[in-house]
């Protein structure tokens, strides 16, 4: 599959064309030039090296001719974890690296099935249009997969801590207690809750049993680390495996990993056995949650794929009680649909041109060398949102194209495919018409895409994004993640205006070559 893409992926290339820089939030380290193949596997950022904060920069995905290039693909999880990230790095003052920053991870944040969802429908589709606010002429198409609602199932927990030299700061192990005592706090009293602290030789603080009361439970995470050694390996994930017993089929398993993924050595074989520890896992019905917490050294790379090898998700602790709300919330449903991959292929007589906005390093085929995983889980009642810019062809009113989630069934096993023609789709519909769920998520993107510097994002400011806020219903503005959008908008506003007062430009990101398909 691979061999047959090649040509055309080697059709791309970048021309550069002169255009304005905006000011930038901070200056930066250099970071990897993000003119590239949509599906290149780049470098490490030398800044998160020196800082010992690993990242990867997939770059910045370009617009791509239907003709050369009609169809695309890319796995979906339920990973959150960018967003948080920024809002951390923000409210430390701090402009996030463009690599910290996946489009696709804000936009999942505000992604909900339809309110009519129905047993009866375990799998769905979902799109609308909305006319784009900054590219003239084209059209956002939100595309939502979604599984409908199901009974949760008790669940037995295995919360596993790292306590590392790099959880070693005070603020950071504080915050892993709070997580692990909110845990604790949302479960049932069917759920089982167990502790254990991730260290040479792992330490069970808690066996598996009914969730213990408030004071047990404070009193058991006040005796986690610190330690020196690092604490993440295939060896001590083990533990925290075997904690969790024999199978019991009327209950799910799940492990959370809370900590920043500390590895003796950070090297591709050290995670790849962290990975298969986790996937070997997973194939015995145990899924892996991982919730980053670090201020120093930080693995995101180790996080991402020790969550998608695991079939969980992928958080970062800002909020650790918001956090542990979320894990709770997500590991008590059943999965619906195991590796889920959206294929949407458009149609060359009535889209010209298209870009997918985030998912750079979720694309398939994926060259043979990207070592992080990309499987995952779709979970009833969760969904996740993907957008696209697109280019209509002048009086075009034909189906734009086909939608194909492609997945594996965790009753059969067998592979299925669900299609969703992109037909009946109204083309030029204003922001102020579309439904609030497509406007909040178009507005998270277009967020993120500022966040990183992103060329497509040349011409949106953050007054802009203010006033978009500003205009969604008051009781969407309410809502607790859209609030939070909102005070990361005021956050990066206010220290762009402090930047360009001092008169700071970030010249890391080269912002002067705008990514042309030939």
């Amino acid at each position: 599959m691979f061999r047959r893409a090649l040509p055309t992926l080697l059709l791309f290339a970048f021309a550069p064309a002169r255009v304005d820089a905006a000011p930038s939030l901070v200056s930066q380290a250099e970071s990897p030039a993000w003119d590239r193949p949509i599906l290149a596997d780049p470098k490490e950022d030398d800044a998160n090296k020196r800082s010992q904060r690993t990242f990867r920069d997939h770059g910045v995905g370009p617009t791509i001719d239907t003709a050369e290039r009609p169809r695309a693909a890319f796995t979906l999880d339920l990973d959150t974890a960018s967003f948080d990230l920024a809002r951390a790095a923000l409210l430390r003052g701090e402009a996030p690296a463009p690599a910290e920053v996946r489009v696709e991870e804000f936009v999942k944040v505000f992604s909900k099935p339809p309110e009519t969802t129905g047993p009866d429908a375990p799998l769905g589709v979902e799109v609308d249009a909305i006319a784009s606010s900054h590219r003239r002429g084209y059209q956002v198409v939100r595309i939502t997969a979604y599984a409908a609602p199901q009974p949760q199932r008790p669940v037995d927990v295995v919360v596993a801590v790292d306590v590392s030299a790099a959880m070693g700061t005070p603020p950071d192990l504080d915050e892993a207690r709070e997580l692990v005592q909110s845990l604790g706090a949302a479960l049932s009293r069917d759920d089982r809750l167990a502790l254990i602290e991730l260290n040479s030789p792992p330490e069970v603080l808690r066996p598996l049993g009914p969730p213990p009361s408030i004071t047990d439970l404070e009193a058991d995470v006040k005796r986690l680390g610190p330690a020196e050694a690092p604490a993440m390996s295939e060896t001590t994930l083990a533990s925290a495996f075997e904690a969790l017993g024999p199978k019991d089929a009327k209950r799910d398993r799940v492990v959370v990993v809370v900590g920043p993924g500390s590895l003796p050595k950070s090297t591709t074989d050290a995670r790849a056995a962290v990975w298969r520890a986790a996937a070997d896992a997973a194939k015995r019905g145990i899924s892996t949650y991982a919730v980053g917490i670090g201020r120093a050294a930080y693995d995101d790379l180790l996080l991402g794929g020790l969550a998608s090898a695991g079939r969980g998700a992928y958080l970062f602790a800002h909020e650790p009680s918001d956090a542990a709300r979320r894990v709770a919330q997500i590991m008590r449903r059943p999965i619906a649909a195991r590796d889920p991959v959206l294929e949407v292929e458009f149609d060359p007589d009535a889209v010209t041109r298209y870009r997918l906005l985030g998912f750079e390093g979720r694309m398939e085929p994926a060259p043979s060398r990207r070592e992080q995983p990309t499987s995952g889980a779709l979970r009833a009642g969760d969904a996740v949102t993907a957008l696209y810019e697109i280019k209509l062809r002048e009086g075009t009113d034909e189906a734009w194209g086909q939608v194909r989630l492609r997945y594996n069934d965790p009753g059969s096993g067998k592979t299925r495919v669900l299609r969703e023609s992109l037909d009946s789709l109204e083309p030029g519909v204003a922001e102020a018409d579309a439904p609030v769920r497509t406007r909040v998520s178009v507005l998270a993107a277009a967020v993120a895409e500022k966040l990183r510097a992103s060329y497509w994002a040349r011409r949106i400011t953050w007054a802009t994004l203010q006033e978009r806020f500003a205009a969604l219903p008051e009781d969407t503005r309410a809502d607790p993640d859209a609030a939070r959008l909102g005070a990361l908008i005021d956050d990066a506003a206010r220290l762009h205006d402090e930047a360009a007062a001092a008169g700071k430009r970030r010249g890391a990101r080269p912002f002067d070559r705008m990514p042309v398909v030939r």
